[in-house]
């Protein structure tokens, strides 16, 4: 069964779920940005408040880094 909000917002997915590949993840700009950064090193310490994005930006970075193996 579909939940009411999916059928009215055409959505074919839950939104804000974690369940979204790697791939597919939005990342606002200065996210981007870091992702590229950190592309360029060997090791990095991600420090930050509950909630600013750490998940996020180490899923965007996990495709780049499993390419290396």
């Amino acid at each position: 069964m579909i939940a009411p909000y999916l059928a009215h917002f055409a959505l074919k997915d839950r939104p804000f779920s974690k369940e979204i590949a790697d791939n597919e993840l939005w990342l606002p700009t200065p996210m981007q940005t870091l992702v590229e950064a950190l592309n360029d090193h060997a090791s990095a310490v991600l420090v930050s408040d509950p909630g600013a994005g750490k998940t996020c930006v180490l899923r965007a970075l996990r495709p780049r880094l499993l390419k290396e193996d």
